[in-house]
């Protein structure tokens, strides 16, 4: 398919760009051109349905390193708010982004949720971990996909390592 071909492999490299950028050095255009290509990914996979499965692991690696910074789960705005000399339009921009990737991440569920079994235990950990108030019902709307396309035999593994 063309559009998996020519239209997903360089928004994914769009996200994947910033997810090893250091917080510091990320700049206003790029959190703003990363919620584009969010954005476009979303409706990619939107549209291409199952036919997005041989770019899968591509696109939910690099929306999951971005949602989850490091080991302490720690999000991309919350990362941004602690960095030095950060603006509020930074601040305004990373939840922006952060936004887009959990939509995406939905967008992604929703289309080929039980081939998701590898990514599981990322997307559980995101999910239940501490958040903001404005994060809670986006992470819930991914979760509360996840528990209904996943068959449980894939679920309940996952469940049980993340909580261990």
């Amino acid at each position: 398919n063309p559009v998996s071909e020519l239209y997903l492999p360089p928004a994914a490299d769009c996200l994947y760009e910033l997810a090893k950028t250091k917080t510091a050095e990320r700049s206003t255009a790029q959190l703003r051109e990363s919620a584009a290509c969010c954005q476009c990914l979303e409706t990619a996979v939107v549209s291409l349905g199952k036919d997005v499965l041989q770019k899968l692991s591509l696109i939910a690696t690099t929306l999951l390193d971005l949602l989850i910074s490091g080991d302490q789960g720690t999000g991309i705005v919350e990362i941004v708010v602690t960095a030095s000399g950060v603006s509020g339009d930074e601040v305004g921009d990373s939840i922006f982004l952060e936004q887009r990737v959990l939509l995406t991440l939905k967008a992604l569920m929703v289309s080929v949720g039980s081939f998701m079994s590898p990514f599981l235990e990322r997307i559980l950990h995101a999910t239940t971990a501490t958040s903001p108030v404005w994060k809670t019902p986006l992470l819930e709307e991914l979760a509360q996909e996840t528990v209904k396309v996943v068959p449980p035999r894939l679920l309940l593994p996952a469940v049980h390592a993340t909580v261990a």
